[in-house]
């Protein structure tokens, strides 16, 4: 028998918009918190466990730690769980060792040897340490680009960055190929990833060469043990 009652609408009035800078991350797909808040409310009760198996910028888990639920988010990019440390220890004081993480690489020497053992997925690590960029998924055929992304300027305007990895023997020419793969891939910047004993002088001085873009070097060398150190590639400020 048929209620008499009001059919619920499928849509959901009073969550704001995604205005607020403080919240606003430049994910192209982020919620906002409330909206997370109110799915997470309505079909979960306090203690309860939220799984996210692609949770990006991390508004899931943030919305699901707020209202004292038990939490569970996968990612495969690393970006994304730099953004999610950083909102989680913003958001509530929270340190990775207060999080049972399971997955990522913790040292150089782990690095190292997964470099040596599975130089693809070394690849796909390592392409990913910088902020907004994601590992291409084209194993071969790739151009001399092993990651691209794009990061905000200002409201509407974005720059786009790509990557390159070697886990081996590097050289100025290594520096040179990819400045040439970044400009036939439209690129503003590059970050090109190697282990730290891998860099000459003579690459630092073929990096600086191809110039700068808004006050930050057109190519960047990245070391995997800069990303250990907590430093990250040098990226022009979101205006």
């Amino acid at each position: 028998m048929l209620g008499t009652g009001k059919v619920p609408e499928d849509w959901w009035s009073g969550i704001p918009k995604l205005t607020n800078q403080r919240e606003r991350i430049g994910y192209p797909t982020q919620k906002p918190l409330a909206l997370l808040q109110r799915i997470i409310q309505a079909s979960s009760e306090r203690g309860g466990l939220v799984l996210d198996p692609f949770c990006g910028c991390g508004t899931t888990i943030e919305a699901a730690h707020g209202l004292e639920r038990e939490w569970i988010g996968i990612d495969i990019c690393v970006k994304a769980c730099q953004v999610i440390e950083e909102r989680l220890r913003r958001s509530f004081e929270l340190e990775w060792s207060d999080i049972e993480f399971k997955g990522m690489l913790k040292t150089r020497d782990h690095a190292a040897k997964l470099a040596t053992v599975d130089p693809f997925q070394f690849e796909r690590w390592a392409a990913s340490l910088t902020p907004w960029m994601e590992w291409n998924k084209r194993p071969v055929a790739d151009k001399g680009i092993d990651g691209e992304g794009r990061f905000p300027l200002r409201k509407g305007r974005f720059a786009k960055i790509v990557a390159q990895v070697k886990g081996g023997h590097t050289q100025p020419r290594d520096i040179q190929a990819f400045n040439g793969a970044r400009r036939q891939a439209r690129a503003d910047m590059g970050v090109f990833t190697c282990f730290e004993d891998r860099v000459t002088q003579g690459m630092r001085d073929t990096a600086a060469s191809t110039g700068r873009f808004m006050g930050a070097p057109v190519i960047h060398i990245f070391t995997v043990e800069d990303y250990f150190a907590g430093r990250l590639p040098q990226l022009p400020r979101a205006a």
